[in-house]
């Protein structure tokens, strides 16, 4: 079976051509899909999209043997070369080697049997031009893979929005032309379901045989992530799993093959091996912002930060981590079904930590793979002031749940935190935000199981330009943030321990079929 195409460039996807190959003298033309190599030249694609984990695909799947279809013309000697790191330094070690000499383009076949493969690392193909001129036209791995251990695989996934018509369509357009193209076997294993919680698309404008639109009552991220994920739930005998993902990322649809791909020859004791997308960043395409992250109860440590993944030195350490991830961010995150239940959903927690809560309590086995990533906006070009109030309420209520050695003190240090980034920054007067996530906190559960986050958030948001208006100092900001905390302090002396044993122990209430049900207001 083909377990994911040679990607290579697109104008409106990503031109960074180190992503896909590498020959500085090629010439690579989209329209017909072809690189032509000088003579004398090798291109190479020991890269991010075009490099195949062995590892991986050895320690999670069926898979043993490589099949690497390629099609090229002229005369061109084909390596199948191995990289892995030995100490500090990158070794590569040519496998196979095949002279081919074709007059016109046609598909050449190389076989190498990977499951005596030792370490961490990658392999790739070289192309070296021996005629005037070669061509190289793409191709795919596989492998002969027997049916009865292809497992049945279909993802729902689940696009959550908030009035970004334009984005939505875009990604859809695009799954259009290549994923549910008639012609395209994997348009099986894939349905999209479109969250829409400002309910301003239309069926017309997005649905088809494999796209669903359902309006959604604005709970944030996670009231409209849950509803997905219940709606996949109530087709549970058609989907295998969930795949999360943001309305504003730009997608390669192949990250979305080689996902599939993956999962359908998984051994049956990885069953419940959630997949993650590594977050790319869309104003420096060639640059990771991270693959997954761990929980410090303060802040996220996010692994392999700023990355450049057109190093074929970084791709290896991608290749070569194995440290866990607590979560991955819902900008795609695909978890199985068989670990989701009608008792097991997300915290209500509308935007904020909700992603990274849901992957502590359920993605436990999980794993990034080169080539499964997905372009994002950095998170501080969308960062505003008042989600200090989320970052400060959920932060709270998450450790409360999870972190057994969080107290009172080390609560204070999390509200100090935010009230010295806001003091300290232009926005000074906004540090009413983290005091309030802090005393909503100290409400209790039942406050946040009965809240209208929705009349809240736009509550938050008129606060926002309210203040925005006033002309408050920043000493007075100052006194008035000491004063505030000292009081919060004291509350908390009487407060904390029972406020957080309370969320600790109602923490099934907040994730329940049921108590979803009735706050989106579904059948």
């Amino acid at each position: 079976m083909e377990l994911f195409p040679i990607t290579l460039p697109k104008q409106n996807i990503c031109t960074e051509t180190e992503l896909y190959y590498r020959c500085a003298k090629a010439v690579y033309d989209e329209t017909a899909g072809t690189i032509t190599i000088p003579k004398k030249s090798v291109l190479t694609l020991d890269t991010y999209f075009n490099c195949f984990s062995y590892s991986k695909y050895q320690q999670y799947t069926h898979a043993s043997v490589l099949e690497i279809h390629a099609r090229v013309q002229g005369e061109v000697q084909l390596r199948l070369m191995k990289a892995e790191l030995n100490g500090k330094k990158i070794q590569r070690t040519a496998l196979l080697t095949q002279h081919v000499q074709n007059e016109q383009l046609d598909e050449v076949t190389m076989l190498y049997d990977f499951s005596r493969e030792t370490g961490n690392g990658f392999l790739y193909l070289e192309v070296a031009a021996l005629s005037k001129t070669a061509v190289f036209a793409g191709g795919h791995y596989a492998s002969p893979v027997p049916a009865e251990q292809i497992n049945r695989t279909k993802l729902a996934a689940v696009i959550c929005t908030y009035k970004r018509e334009d984005y939505v369509k875009r990604n859809l357009e695009h799954l259009n032309r290549t994923i549910f193209d008639p012609t395209n076997d994997i348009a099986g294993h894939l349905e999209v379901f479109v969250i829409d919680n400002g309910q301003t698309l239309q069926n017309e404008q997005v649905e088809n045989k494999y796209i669903t639109l359902y309006p959604n009552k604005n709970y944030g991220g996670s009231g409209g992530f849950t509803r997905g994920i219940i709606e996949a739930l109530k087709r549970k005998s058609e989907f295998s799993h969930v795949l999360l993902m943001d309305d504003d990322i730009l997608l390669e649809s192949s990250v979305l093959v080689k996902t599939i791909r993956f999962l359908q020859i998984v051994r049956e004791e990885h069953q419940d091996l959630a997949i993650g997308g590594s977050m790319l960043r869309l104003d420096t395409m060639n640059i990771q912002h991270e693959a997954g992250g761990r929980w410090t109860g303060l802040t996220v440590e996010s692994i392999l930060q700023n990355l450049e993944i057109s190093s074929a030195d970084n791709i290896l350490k991608m290749e070569c981590n194995t440290d866990k991830a607590d979560f991955c961010g819902w900008w795609y995150c695909c978890i199985p079904l068989c670990i989701i239940s009608e008792e097991n959903l997300p915290l209500p927690l509308f935007i904020k930590i909700d992603d990274i809560e849901y992957g502590m309590r359920n993605t436990r086995k999980l794993i990034f793979i080169n080539g499964i990533g997905v372009w994002h906006e950095p998170f501080q070009k969308k960062e505003k002031t008042y989600l200090h109030y989320y970052n400060v309420r959920n932060k709270l209520v998450v450790n409360a749940m999870h972190v057994e050695s969080w107290n009172l003190f080390k609560s204070m240090f999390l509200l100090a935190y935010y009230l010295g980034k806001i003091l300290l920054s232009s926005e000074y007067r906004m540090i009413v935000f983290p005091l309030q996530g802090f005393k909503d906190y100290l409400k209790g559960a039942d406050y946040l199981l009965q809240l209208d986050s929705e009349k809240q958030h736009q509550h938050l948001m008129k606060t926002y330009k309210d203040i925005q208006e006033t002309k408050t100092g920043r000493i007075r900001c100052f006194i008035s943030a000491g004063i505030q905390f000292l009081m919060l302090f004291v509350k908390g002396l009487f407060r904390y321990k029972k406020i957080a044993k309370e969320f600790k122990a109602r923490k099934k209430d907040f994730i329940t079929m049921d108590f979803w049900t009735q706050k989106l207001g579904i059948d």
